[in-house]
């Protein structure tokens, strides 16, 4: 079993700007107009603690990118 720690994942790219990773928040954002749903919902964004100088700049590409599909 392999088993890597979180700075091992981090190092392979898992904490990547929303939008550019593989969660389909388009479908998602679909899906919540489908139920009508209009609660809130939220959206995190983890970050390499050891690259934090590019996190607001990720952060905003984050935010562009769910503001261009609807949320």
């Amino acid at each position: 079993m392999c088993v890597s720690s979180f700075f091992d994942a981090c190092g392979k790219g898992v904490m990547c700007p929303i939008g550019q990773g593989i969660i389909d928040y388009k479908s998602i954002n679909r899906l919540l107009k489908e139920i009508d749903y209009h609660g809130y919902i939220t959206v995190e964004q983890e970050r390499d603690t050891r690259n934090c100088d590019s996190s607001l700049r990720d952060v905003s590409q984050s935010f562009a990118y769910l503001k261009s599909i609807g949320f």
